[in-house]
């Protein structure tokens, strides 16, 4: 299997640099660590400074082994495999793919095929503040560029960069029960018996769940469990099973542990550092400080209703099954007011998914479901809505769709687009335009993801003021993903054209102030300000907060708030724009 080239995958200008004046020091430079430099931060460090060699390298020239190059290729597409590797990535061409895995048949690899590409040239594994506060000094000290990984969960490559030092926070593990939650920082009450936890940045949604619902009681979590419970998905918002029923991630967080671009530690809650509270919750992750624990709201576990749904197509004629579907989304805003969540998958041939209906029992359900289901099947398409035994949420903490995801497969080649598709846009009267939009996106290379996981009317006037959540959650209605996978780069092009230009312009067309939920979505978006942030004024508070707590930018990332500041050219680097 060859490489492609990096071109393959940089369209947009934003990220093809020009020749210009480099924003970071990298090997080579007069301003570059010394190795003196790097050894002294390896003993600051107690050892824990790594210089980072694919996992691959194992399947190539001299480094050949065989039974480790076996288990490589073997795991190489386990999530939870590639969070334990220093620097692998759940998105590997974001790299370039620079060591790409051998077929099992093939013969050892070559000599040199195996190389960095963007993957960081250091590591720090981190153990505690102490550790995060030496690299991020480091890193001011020399102007070397950081990123940050936890599980390796990015679809957007932000935790990649070449000549960079990577903070690594998946050992930062723990969960602290509090039964009153009571602010560190401050004298403020949020209830008189609040019941929360404090979880380390490294703790995965499987980790934290599998405590938290044993003790019968549930935290607002993702929906795919091998997830850092405290990284980016926290900084994006973060939806999951439960978030229609207590809000979003970012709605439960009470306090976090933070280290500030300039290496201070740093308690962040309503009182202490209020600014960066609101920022830090749902305006963005790896770019205002590095987040080392969250302190989390969690509520008692309450009963839960399941119904599976299953629609399928005539491939001789699509027609009834896109108009049973239209007619579906159509209900996706009373699916949000009644209270259904769930991660379905939405083919050309076929609908598929478990809901589940928190605090609703069976016969609620079935009131509420078996007319939109006797309305789908008017169309002449085949749907089925089979009631599942509840006692299956025993057996998958934190919701049902946590449980169904078990081991990640980390797509090799893949492009995404998304959007949150407006409540004002989902209704019957409105239903041509939705079928117009399912004909679009949905093809033989592709498929949707529509999780209509958002909070209800009930939810619409709560206040987001120390919340810095991109406004369009609060009017939309479901969160929709549009999928175009590949086996290989050599058709990544063309998925990434026709993502930008065909399938994220259908989705828009149906959504809230053109948002999208940052973490599943495209890197291309030509107005990433507005569709991940809101924009205007919203945008630009919290560009403020970058500015103030890390005004030499050494946090960077795109498309993170202040994103702008540098371009990242061809081969990797980052330069002045």
């Amino acid at each position: 299997m060859m490489c492609a080239p990096l071109l393959a995958i940089l369209l947009l200008a934003h990220l093809a640099g020009a020749a210009g004046t480099l924003a970071k020091n990298y090997a080579g430079q007069p301003g570059y660590p010394t190795p003196d430099a790097w050894t002294a931060l390896n003993s600051t460090l107690g050892g824990r400074l790594i210089h980072y060699v694919p996992a691959g390298h194992v399947c190539y020239g001299a480094a050949y082994n065989r039974p480790a190059c076996l288990n490589y290729l073997f795991q190489w597409r386990n999530a939870s495999w590639t969070g334990d590797d220093p620097g692998m990535t759940g998105a590997p061409f974001w790299a370039g793919n620079p060591c790409p895995p051998i077929g099992l048949m093939d013969p050892v690899g070559p000599e040199g095929g195996c190389t960095l590409g963007r993957y960081p040239e250091y590591v720090v594994r981190v153990k505690g503040k102490a550790d995060v506060s030496a690299a991020l000094r480091f890193a001011a000290k020399w102007n070397v560029r950081v990123v940050v990984k936890n599980t390796g969960h990015d679809f957007l490559g932000r935790n990649l960069g070449v000549g960079a030092l990577s903070i690594w926070t998946r050992h930062l593990k723990g969960l602290q029960w509090f039964d009153a939650w009571k602010p560190s920082v401050g004298n403020y009450s949020v209830g008189a018996n609040q019941t929360a936890i404090r979880i380390g940045a490294g703790m995965t949604w499987n980790e934290v769940n599998d405590i938290v619902v044993k003790r019968g009681y549930i935290v607002v979590s993702g929906a795919e469990g091998t997830v850092g419970a405290a990284g980016g998905w926290m900084g994006g918002g973060g939806h999951g099973p439960y978030s229609n029923q207590y809000g979003f991630g970012v709605e439960n967080v009470l306090e976090l542990d933070v280290v500030l671009p300039t290496g201070e530690p740093v308690i962040v809650n309503k009182v202490s550092y209020p600014d960066l509270f609101r920022a830090l919750r749902g305006g963005g992750s790896s770019t205002y400080g590095i987040v080392t624990a969250v302190t989390y709201k969690i509520y008692p576990k309450p009963p839960s209703s399941l119904i599976m749904i299953n629609a399928l197509a005539d491939p001789r004629d699509r027609t009834p099954f896109f108009k049973a579907m239209a007619y579906f989304f159509a209900k996706t805003p009373e699916m949000n007011d009644f209270g259904l969540s769930g991660y379905p998958w939405l083919t050309w041939t076929n609908y598929a998914g478990t809901l589940q209906a928190p605090g609703k029992t069976d016969a609620e359900l079935k009131a509420f479901i078996d007319p939109i289901i006797a309305r789908m099947q008017s169309y002449g398409c085949f749907v089925s809505a089979v009631p599942v035994n509840s006692s299956v949420l025993d057996l998958v903490p934190g919701g049902v769709a946590n449980g169904l995801s078990g081991v990640a497969q980390v797509f090799f080649a893949y492009s995404m687009g998304s959007r949150l598709l407006a409540r004002s846009a989902l209704n019957e009267g409105n239903m041509p335009a939705i079928e117009k939009m399912l004909r679009t996106t949905l093809t033989d290379k592709t498929y949707l993801m529509p999780y209509p996981n958002i909070p209800g009317a009930a939810h619409a006037n709560r206040s987001w003021d120390d919340i810095g959540l991109n406004p369009a959650w609060k009017k939309a209605s479901t969160h929709v993903l549009v999928m175009a996978n590949d086996d290989t780069f050599q058709n990544l092009p063309r998925l990434n054209r026709d993502m930008v230009d065909k399938y994220i312009p259908a989705l828009d067309a149906l959504s809230e102030n053109h948002g999208a939920y940052i973490n599943e979505a495209s890197k291309y978006e030509k107005d990433w300000k507005t569709t991940f942030y809101g924009g205007g004024a919203h945008y630009e508070s919290l560009l403020t907060v970058k500015r103030k707590y890390d005004p030499k930018n050494v946090l960077w990332c795109h498309p993170c708030v202040g994103g702008d500041v540098f371009v990242e050219g061809d081969g990797g680097r980052l330069y002045l724009p």
